[in-house]
């Protein structure tokens, strides 16, 4: 895990602070909003920023650096205004200030009470979230994505943007093309992840399931508790910690998990290489057949090792432990 991600919180709260320092402020409105009502941004190119912050007020502000900022700032066509309960932001404008006439670029920063329903979408800029307890969604094309941490519901969605973050807490969604996603801590009833290219990183996962597809990302978690649902063409899939049972498979991609607290495993692989981490003391109901096979002495393993089978049990029986690959070697290694 990426020691930079539990500086994210504190590189969110800093930035508004630091960027209007070297900016120019050209937009500055505050409007009534409770906890509990909703904020919509959609922007292009501008970056946004959203801060939590206190009371039944929200502020709007926007900074601008470049030339011509006025002129600018007017072919944005940005407007914010309460429709009901929900605050909207947006921009209407096609194409980039810097590649036209006015060579300008906008941050666009709101800050809001920090109990709130969101939905935030840019397409090239990026996106900065304090701390928000609500449920949202958040979309950019190429622009990163920064979260502090979320407590509600979150679907997450980029092309070659990525996403980064500290806590989140809730049912939640991410799905990339080739954008990585790096997160310290998710707790939810259920978490997903789907992308094409890109890694997904987490450090910890508390949840009833995981599901995770990718085509060649990797799939990497340090410690899960809960059931996995795991997939993959050339990606690898590592879990470091698992309490849960395990289903992954992989074309081409290894597969290596460490069996706390087992459930029923299930993997197959065509070419890659399987490596499960057990205590001694685990029990299982063993049916393996790969290119290669060994089983640690330190398990207590009743039946018949081949070479390329293993059948027979683990500590007298107990979950079922199936591997399949093609070429691939097995190894159970003993802790």
């Amino acid at each position: 895990m990426n020691r930079l991600v539990p500086l994210i919180l504190l590189v969110i709260l800093l930035y508004p602070t630091c960027y209007g320092q070297s900016g120019d402020r050209v937009f500055d409105q505050s409007f009534s909003l409770r906890a509990g009502d909703a904020l919509s941004v959609a922007t292009s190119s501008s970056d946004v920023i959203i801060r939590s912050g206190s009371g039944n007020e929200a502020r709007v502000e926007v900074y601008g650096k470049g030339s011509d900022l006025d002129e600018a700032f007017e072919r944005l066509n940005f407007s914010a205004q309460k429709e009901g309960a929900r605050l909207v932001v947006k921009t209407e404008r096609e194409g980039n200030n810097w590649g036209g006439r006015n060579r300008a670029s906008f941050d666009i920063v709101v800050t809001v009470p920090e109990r709130i329903d969101f939905r935030v979408a840019t397409s090239s800029g990026d996106i900065v979230l304090d701390a928000l307890e609500g449920d949202g969604v958040i979309a950019t094309s190429s622009g990163d994505i920064e979260i502090g941490s979320v407590r509600g519901s979150l679907g997450v969605a980029t092309s070659s943007g990525d996403v980064s973050a500290d806590r989140i807490e809730g049912e939640t969604e991410f799905s990339t093309s080739s954008g990585d996603v790096e997160v310290e801590t998710i707790r939810g009833a259920s978490v997903a992840f789907s992308s094409s290219s890109g890694d997904f990183e987490v450090g910890r996962i508390d949840t009833d399931r995981f599901t995770g597809n990718t085509s060649s990302g990797d799939i990497s978690i340090g410690s899960l508790t809960g059931n996995v649902e795991a997939n993959s063409s050339s990606g690898d899939i590592e879990i470091g910690q698992l309490e849960g049972s395990l289903a992954a498979s992989t074309s081409s991609g290894d597969v290596e998990a460490s069996l706390a607290k087992p459930g029923a495993v299930d993997v197959n692989t065509g070419s890659g290489g399987v490596r499960l981490i057990a205590p001694a003391s685990f029990a299982a109901d063993v049916d393996i057949q790969g290119g290669s096979i060994r089983i640690d002495r330190d398990f207590r393993f009743a039946g018949e090792v081949k070479r390329r089978s293993a059948e027979g049990q683990i500590g007298g029986g107990g979950q079922p432990l199936k591997v399949r690959t093609g070429s691939g070697s097995v190894a159970l290694v003993a802790r």
